[in-house]
């Protein structure tokens, strides 16, 4: 078959055509994972799994509608930027655990806490839903934004982004006001 029959028969969700797909790539693509980028073979399933969602979804929702690659390596893609996005997600999740320790270490319960930072903690118990869970799961609870988009039943992570990135100006606004208050 060639690329343009297979992104029609995707299209008109033929299943067969879908599972003889997932049956021909599967097995190369956990081994091109596990070898070249040293993941586990559960993770490297799950990935392969996410690859083909995206390229069934994308195909039926005529974001894609023509390969000019061979369809192996157009999924062998997809799977590479979801590898790019989890290292991503995983440094910066390390990352902001390792800052948050570091801060909250500093602050023993029977210290005073510093006013500006108790002032953000009071604005941001302040804010109303959805605000106040998405900047809480993302910074305090360190959860990623496609667990934040579960959670609230957001259909897409790229929608709790968007959110996040207002909610958060909100935040700095209120946070500004109180500092140029004082200065």
């Amino acid at each position: 078959m060639t690329n343009k029959q297979l992104i029609q028969s995707i299209f008109k969700k033929d299943n067969s055509v879908i599972e003889s797909l997932y049956r021909e790539y599967r097995d190369p693509f956990i081994v091109w994972v596990q070898v070249n980028h040293s993941i586990s073979f559960a993770e490297s399933k799950d990935l392969f799994q996410d690859a083909m969602i995206i390229l069934v979804t994308k195909i039926q929702n005529k974001k894609i509608i023509e390969i000019t690659s061979s369809l192996k390596t157009f999924i062998f893609g997809i799977g590479k930027q979801l590898i790019r996005n989890n290292l991503k997600l995983n440094y910066n999740k390390g990352v902001r655990e390792e800052y948050y320790y570091q801060h909250t270490n500093k602050f023993d319960h029977k210290k005073e806490i510093d006013d500006r930072y108790k002032f953000v903690i009071d604005k941001l118990e302040e804010m109303k839903n959805p605000c106040k869970q998405i900047l809480e799961g993302f910074y305090l609870e360190n959860l990623s934004l496609k667990e934040i988009a579960v959670t609230l039943g957001y259909k897409f992570a790229e929608s709790v982004k968007v959110q996040k990135h207002r909610c958060l100006m909100k935040l700095k606004d209120e946070v500004f006001k109180f500092k140029n208050k004082d200065n």
